[in-house]
């Protein structure tokens, strides 16, 4: 395969469209594979692609592309304006990391081992439990790791899913530290993993509600945290 046939036969359009036979795909990523500019120059249609789905997306594409031909030839002026901000704009997300979350339903998500397993429930069998003391407390385990913490929740939720929250008990009116929506529990099990980096020393407030679209979305299970 050639720059020829593939600008005659627009191998670049079809193969981001997917649209190539299995041997013409073959052929062209062994062409681009040596071809910079080749690389270049997809990105830049995958780009001016998602451009235009996203003006799409907005509901302008169809008045552009219907405009009288007199108006016609300013609005694809702005068109081209416009796609080539939304196309940087493209380009600078698709570069841009995204931020790690703090607290996951996967510990893949946090590409970081799990150092701990921690059992948080409300005491039972009649134990008594004073005002200070927490439900949970353990020593905090070493940086660059990930605490699982398996909750049990005072009441189950149809369908069974939770959403769970942490914040300092000394913040406890302050954005949450952590938090997830719709998490499934396991066998009465609601199982979250918490990097270890937002957590120091101290009391924490552990919130389990359900979760918007179940029975019990006006229900809530507090337990308090103590980290050594």
């Amino acid at each position: 395969m050639n720059r020829d046939y593939i600008d005659q036969h627009h191998i670049v359009a079809r193969y981001l469209a997917d649209q190539l036979s299995d041997a013409e795909r073959e052929a062209f990523e062994a062409y681009y594979i040596e071809d910079p500019e080749m690389v270049r120059e997809m990105e830049a249609t995958a780009r001016f692609k998602n451009a235009l789905a996203t003006l799409a997306d907005r509901g302008e594409l169809p008045g552009l592309i219907q405009a009288p031909p007199e108006r016609r030839l300013w609005q694809w002026a702005a068109l081209a304006a416009t796609v080539a901000v939304l196309a940087v704009g493209v380009t600078y997300l698709a570069r841009t990391p995204a931020p790690r979350p703090n607290m996951v339903a996967h510990v893949e998500a946090l590409d970081i081992p799990v150092s701990r397993t921690v059992r948080v429930e409300r005491m039972r069998g009649g134990v008594e439990r004073s005002r200070d003391q927490p439900d949970v407390e353990f020593e905090l385990p070493a940086v660059g790791t990930a605490v699982a913490l398996q909750i049990a929740p005072d009441f189950e939720a149809t369908p069974p899913m939770y959403r769970v929250s942490l914040r300092r008990e000394s913040e406890i009116d302050g954005p949450a530290l952590a938090e997830l929506d719709r998490i499934a529990a396991d066998d009465g099990l609601v199982t979250v993993y918490l990097d270890r980096s937002v957590l120091d020393r101290g009391d924490y407030r552990l919130t389990v509600a359900g979760a918007k679209d179940t029975d019990v979305a006006d229900q809530r299970s507090d337990f308090r945290m103590r980290l050594r």
